[in-house]
């Protein structure tokens, strides 16, 4: 969750932290169950509820919690005056549970796998997965395999499973302005990413000042994960196609390549030729990004982050 670190951060410098979170939506609600918003009694935000409908009031009841206030579900929805007032006009309907998070609190706990949690509805009590008490241990065989966040009702205790999947890694493959772009718009997604280029003036902090790693050698291997997506942006075969044999034999959710129609089925058949199957090679987006008829480089990866993002969110 990108709200970890900031939240971390304020709790540090020994600042209060509020957090809301959706624990329920009905019909055409802005954002969906988890989404979550954190803040500070001096207003400062990081994340949302409602893409601006109702973070006002769930602020101004949130700060109740600084008094005193006991954690709090709140429903906004279109039958709700208030939420007509604050401009949830969209139709639908949404419970925001809001809490005053502590330094202790178990959500804060690095290195807990799998980033799942439940949350006592009444009491505020949040347990990791794994460390559910002893009546509420026969729920883990089920949670375990559940993906989505959601309230759930045991023995008529109502609780709230929350999934915490941690953001997408974009592996770039070359430094040029369109990986310059791409960075630029992942960060302000709270996407990590790390570029890979064995020329070396061309992946520089300067140019890539939020990476989490810059590489200066052929893609021979990377690390890989089922939230990594691979984009190869150089155009050079010596250097986008090492990173693709090794991205289509991963659990990469999100291959693609930069280049025209004719570029790629020049690309194909060496990777035919290198070992790849063509069930692997239709894993490639390519040409990479959406048609929407980009032709700057900003344009390009604009679309790339675009269809990324369909394809993460299925």
């Amino acid at each position: 969750m990108e709200l970890l670190p900031q939240i971390k951060a304020w709790l540090k410098a020994d600042t209060p932290v509020l957090l809301a979170t959706v624990v329920k939506t009905w019909h055409s609600a802005p954002c969906g169950v988890g989404s979550k918003m954190a803040f500070t009694p001096s207003l400062q935000v990081v994340g949302a509820v409602s893409g601006g409908c109702v973070e006002g009031a769930v602020i101004e009841h949130g700060l109740t919690l600084l008094k005193g206030a006991p954690a709090q579900k709140l429903r906004f929805g279109v039958s709700d005056a208030t939420a007509w007032e604050v401009g949830l006009a969209c139709g639908g309907s949404i419970d925001v549970w809001i809490e005053h998070l502590q330094p202790h609190d178990p959500l804060l706990q690095e290195n807990l796998h799998p980033p799942k949690w439940v949350t006592h509805l009444i009491t505020g009590t949040r347990w990791h997965l794994h460390g559910l008490p002893t009546p509420l241990a026969p729920l883990i065989p089920q949670l375990e395999q559940r993906t989505q966040s959601g309230i759930i009702l045991y023995e008529d205790e109502p609780l709230f499973f929350d999934v915490l999947a941690k953001p997408p890694h974009l592996i770039l493959v070359g430094g040029g302005q369109t990986s310059v772009t791409l960075a630029r718009l992942a960060s302000v997604m709270g996407f990590e990413y790390s570029v890979i280029d064995p020329r070396s003036a061309f992946a520089t902090p300067e140019r890539f000042p939020d990476a989490k790693n810059i590489w200066h050698h052929y893609p021979h291997t990377l690390t890989i994960t089922p939230q990594t997506a691979v984009m190869t942006l150089t155009h050079d075969p010596k250097i986008d196609d090492l990173a693709l044999y090794t991205a289509l034999k991963s659990d990469a959710f999100y291959v693609g390549a930069l280049g025209s129609v004719a570029t790629h089925a020049q690309r194909t058949q060496r990777l035919l030729e290198g070992g790849c199957s063509a069930q692997d090679i239709a894993r490639i987006h390519a040409p990479i990004g959406l048609a929407i008829s980009a032709k700057t480089p900003d344009e390009i990866a604009l679309a790339i982050l675009a269809q990324m993002v369909s394809v993460w969110r299925g």
